[in-house]
């Protein structure tokens, strides 16, 4: 497990880094925090693209300290997907592992993941994107992602190679009244390296006094970083959420 830099947090973080973590309820909180559970329900174009027809809505238990999600279903079948690490697990409803796929983003995204995702491909993508979209702020201070302050309000983050993620660099900006994430920018490496992306993230609700958020829509970016306004390729909703610090 990586280390973290919670002894140095005050003076490591960059100002737009610093509001940010006291936007999202203080380091304190995340640092104490074991893990979150949520409902999302999660649409759009890409997974037709795939030809997998999403779930009504899946449950999350997302760990906060290491790359590990459990998505309960996965599909329609009512497998649950795992990501662990880099890897990728079904279960049945049991617990009783029914697959397993190592290292599952080598994969990506050649071969007949062009057209066809199967249930292990998409436990790993949805799993590595919540992830990551779910343990920040938490991230700021993890050793194995450096962070840059390209101007006030923008963050530059270099993700370790040893961590599953869109793409190794990518953009976070923040809202300038509220210190939230309001834009996302990456590449989602695992569709292809043309897949670049931004994700306008908003409609934030509070759960005992901590903001999340409610909405992340996932649209095609050009090449001066100007947001294509259609299609729409993914459309994440928050159902539930909540943060929690037991094991």
């Amino acid at each position: 497990m990586p280390t973290y830099n919670a002894a140095s947090l005050s003076t490591s973080l960059c100002p737009t880094a610093a509001r940010a973590m006291e936007a999202y309820g203080g380091a304190d909180l995340w640092l104490s925090a074991s893990h979150i559970e949520a409902v999302v329900s999660v649409t759009g174009l890409a997974w037709w693209l795939k030809m997998r027809r999403p779930v009504p809505s899946t449950r999350l238990r997302i760990d906060l300290h290491a790359p590990h999600v459990r998505l309960d279903p996965v599909d329609r079948t009512g497998l649950i997907g795992i990501l662990d690490g880099k890897n990728a697990i079904l279960e049945d409803p049991s617990g009783r592992v029914v697959a397993r796929r190592e290292n599952a983003g080598k994969y990506f995204p050649g071969g007949r993941r062009i057209f066809y995702w199967d249930s292990l491909d998409l436990a790993y993508f949805a799993g590595h994107a919540m992830w990551n979209y779910f343990t920040f702020p938490r991230q700021l201070i993890r050793s194995d992602i450096q962070w840059k302050e390209v101007t006030e309000g923008v963050l530059e983050a270099h993700f370790s190679p040893d961590l599953p993620t869109h793409s190794p660099v990518q953009r976070f900006r923040f809202d300038p009244e509220t210190h939230l994430l309001c834009r996302h920018d990456c590449t989602l490496e695992a569709v292809g390296p043309w897949a670049k992306v931004t994700q306008v993230v908003n409609h934030y609700r509070e759960r005992e006094g901590v903001p999340y958020f409610g909405l992340r829509t996932v649209y095609f970016r050009r090449r001066d970083d100007s947001q294509v306004p259609w299609p729409t390729l993914i459309v994440g909703r928050v159902l539930d959420w909540k943060i929690c610090s037991t094991p």
